[in-house]
């Protein structure tokens, strides 16, 4: 968890954009299926509806959510937090070539 402190020292970072995944769900397929799929097709998981998913910041768990209906999207909403350090969310530096 997050203290005061590092919450102040952290503040101006408020603005920055970070990458956020909502992971439906992970399967394997050949890759000789892969280049079959057509528009239209529907791929099978074997997640139940409502059951949790992980959503990422950055590549990293944050939260969990559950699959809902809104209007007509389907969307996320986040059922629990996952602690972590705040530095996890943090971009990473570029390398600089040389």
């Amino acid at each position: 968890m997050t203290t005061d402190g590092e919450r102040s020292r952290l503040q101006h970072l408020g603005d920055t954009e970070v990458e956020a995944v909502v992971e439906l769900a992970r399967m394997r397929l050949s890759l000789g299926r892969a280049r079959h799929l057509r528009p239209g097709d529907v791929l099978v998981t074997d997640r139940l509806a409502g059951e949790r998913m992980a959503l990422r910041i950055n590549g990293v768990p944050f939260a969990e959510g559950e699959t809902v209906v809104l209007n007509t999207a389907m969307a996320c909403r986040v059922t629990g937090m996952v602690p972590l350090p705040v530095t996890a969310l943090l971009p990473t530096p570029a390398v600089q070539g040389g």
